[in-house]
């Protein structure tokens, strides 16, 4: 990026920034107080309602308990009940059929309804037909009736769609039975009173009832529920919601008496219009700073670009190896000092350049030296490596070949012709041993120290502790299988740089997380067996055979890995007449398992 571009950036930033940190604040404040007041307001409205249309509901159910009760029905004959069905009729403004009940559901007379001769004198109240009287005997709270003073049945709908419910009320007899006293309700007066609230307060309200089901809605949108996000548990709480498109600000509130609930919701949109408005004109101040920003920075940044070129260019011819190239100074400020600065530099370059190519001579001359040492100390560990293949490869059969020579000796007795012979092979095979056994010391090394009886569950303690911080950082999990009772012979410096590099090899090959399991256990026959298994990555089955190969590795270059640790660890193994084996299968990790000879446990007597 250009310094002049740069310098913009800068300015322009430096007051848009700033700017926009001070409006974004204001404006967080502005809107949070204005969500604030704006859901105290839909919540009071919501709650308003709710409680509204419980004082009406309480005041039908108290109307309607107090009128049914105040009547003996018993005390009327079956000839002047049906007249007395009239009565709560009469007075219960919001009825539209009464109906006398035994306990078990049986009508005692006929239910009392309008008929069209008298339906003009209650204009508010609707003529029940067979069909709607039915309907209305379905949804009686008849159970409920005769165990609490007043019950309420369910929300049902007329043929045309108009919401209703049935109130009972139990009246106890003398005999000790019961009879149920039923009156249809319409809920218009409520429907309408919900309409009044949601003009007055500009909101969309709507009445559900404990189902869901929308109670004053027309029937094709009956089926509406309250809208996801709004549960129990958002009660008189604002909820955004999205309906159609459309950003909506809900809130439920209850209607105790009948556990309905008030459904109110209002657009966003018009509650934070002025808040639109207000963010348009912080957006327009933001956007006239930065304008004014950047026509300060253009003025600015031309008198700083152009000594800046001109330092680029000389810069350039130097990187092209024209060292002879000087700027001229034109000024004393921060730039001219620059330029100065400049023109040093390219002097103390051409006087470093040859004394560089000096050193890069020399260098190079002991970087091949090094490679000379290195190339050397590569044949140096191949004929190692030679030597302990041909010293395990030749003492097999030199070992046979000198026990069956010893043995022919000792079985050839005082026979002049064939003793010389015999005697013969056994003198060169013991010779060619001597020459194997030098060979194989050459490869080995020797062992700087003697072996003593160890327990190998200790070895492995140590070399836990050693690593353990690294263990908790790999998130590893070590599992111990151990076998206390068990002693080897062994050179504990050794034998601890073995497991060392097992460990090593094991968290490797895992990352971070998985499971370790160390065992040490006496198998049969007396040996000590100690294994190590891993959850890693694993090994192929040509990685498997090579892993012992000095200098094989499958980490990366960089890693560090010089792939001597399954290398040293066998010749570990093969210095305590341990036998080695490997089992490793690609995603199912790595189980290394040694074989030491046993430490014969002998008592005096």
């Amino acid at each position: 990026m250009k310094i002049q571009t740069r310098i913009l950036l800068l300015l322009s930033l430096g007051v848009v920034i700033p700017l926009l940190i001070s409006h974004f604040f204001s404006y967080r404040v502005y809107a949070r107080e204005l969500h604030r007041h704006a859901d105290t307001a839909l919540i009071a409205q919501s709650r308003q309602t709710a409680e509204a249309l419980n004082s009406r509901l309480a005041w039908m159910l108290e109307t309607a308990l107090m009128v049914l009760q105040s009547i003996p029905f018993e005390n009327f004959t079956s000839e002047e009940l049906p007249e007395a069905l009239s009565i709560p009729h009469r007075q219960l403004t919001f009825a539209n059929v009464v109906i006398l009940l035994d306990a078990a559901g049986r009508a005692i007379v006929p239910p009392y309804r309008l008929t069209p001769d008298i339906a003009q004198a209650y204009p508010d109240r609707s003529v029940l037909d067979d069909a709607e009287l039915q309907r209305f005997s379905r949804h009686i709270p008849l159970q409920l009736a005769l165990s609490v003073p007043i019950a309420v049945g369910p929300v049902y709908y007329s043929e045309h769609g108009a919401p209703r419910i049935a109130m009972a009320s139990s009246q106890e007899l003398m005999s000790g039975d019961k009879w149920v006293v039923a009156v249809g309700v319409e809920l218009d007066a409520l429907c309408q009173m919900l309409g009044e609230f949601a003009q007055m307060n500009r909101m969309r309200l709507s009445l559900f009832n404990d189902k869901g089901q929308s109670i004053c809605a027309p029937e094709a949108a009956r089926s509406a529920t309250v809208p996801e996000g709004l549960s129990a548990a958002h009660v008189d709480q604002v909820v955004a919601v999205e309906r159609d498109g459309e950003s909506l600000m809900a809130v439920v509130s209850d209607v105790p008496l009948t556990g309905w609930r008030v459904y109110g919701e209002i657009p966003s949109a018009h509650l934070f219009a002025k808040f639109d408005s207000v963010l348009q004109v912080l957006v327009l101040w933001v956007l006239v700073s930065f304008l004014l920003a950047l026509a300060a920075g253009i003025v600015l940044s031309r008198g700083i670009t152009a000594p800046i070129a001109a330092l680029l260019t000389a810069s350039r011819r130097v990187s092209e190896g024209d060292y002879s190239e000087r700027i001229a100074i034109q000024s004393q400020d921060e730039i001219g000092e620059l330029s100065t600065s400049f023109n040093r530099m390219t002097e103390e370059i051409q006087r470093w350049n040859s004394e560089l190519q000096a050193r890069v001579d020399r260098n190079t001359r002991e970087l091949r030296e090094a490679q000379e040492q290195i190339v050397h100390t590569q044949k140096l560990a191949a004929v190692g490596e030679l030597g302990a293949g041909v010293a395990h490869e030749i003492n097999n059969p030199l070992t046979a070949v000198l026990g069956n020579a010893q043995l022919a000796l000792s079985m050839a007795g005082q026979d002049a012709a064939l003793r010389p012979s015999l005697e013969d092979i056994v003198t060169n095979a013991r010779r060619v041993a001597e020459v194997v056994d030098g060979l194989l010391r050459f490869s080995q090394k020797q062992w700087d120290e003697s072996m003593e009886p160890l327990q190998p569950h200790i070895l492995w303690g140590s070399v836990l502790a050693l690593n353990e911080q690294r263990i908790e950082d790999a998130g590893v999990q070590v599992v111990w299988l151990r076998q206390e009772a068990v002693t080897i012979s062994a050179a504990r410096g050794h034998l601890q740089m073995a497991f060392s590099h097992l460990l090593d090899n094991a968290l490797h090959s895992m990352g971070e997380g998985g499971k370790i399991t160390l065992e040490t256990a006496q198998v049969e026959g007396g040996a000590v067996m100690v294994s190590i298994a891993d959850t890693g990555e694993g090994m192929s089955e040509a990685v498997r055979l090579r892993a012992m190969e000095p200098f094989f590795t499958t980490r990366s270059p960089g890693s560090g890995a010089a792939g001597m640790g399954l290398a040293m660890v066998y010749r570990v193994s093969v210095a305590h007449g341990a036998r080695m084996l490997i089992h490793s299968k690609l995603g199912e990790g790595t189980r290394v398992t040694l074989y030491f000879p046993g430490v014969l446990k002998t008592s005096r007597q």
